[in-house]
């Protein structure tokens, strides 16, 4: 039995806000619910890698938990801050 997962959320990430997710959106998010599960009922830990324009952004299950929230629309999308727009978007 694995120690942790690891899942990369950098497409899903770059897909919030833009419409309907596709097919393979969908199915990474269906992998990150069944972690996000795994987690909480077999006390595997879950860790979300996030490839930005600035690096790689490392979440812990919270953060992995948070990522799914905003997918699947739970959570609103807030506004990037000021200095996210004045450095302008940058896909991975």
């Amino acid at each position: 039995m694995p120690a942790a997962r690891l899942l990369d959320l950098t497409r899903l990430v770059s897909r919030l806000g833009r419409g309907a997710l596709t097919g393979v959106d969908r199915v990474e998010l269906a992998y990150l619910d069944h972690f996000i599960a795994g987690d909480a009922h077999q006390g595997l830990p879950l860790f979300g890698l996030v490839r930005t324009a600035w690096g790689h952004l490392l979440l812990d299950g919270r953060g992995a938990a948070g990522v799914a929230a905003l997918a699947h629309g739970q959570q609103p999308l807030r506004r990037a801050s000021g200095i996210a727009r004045l450095l302008g978007r940058k896909d991975p």
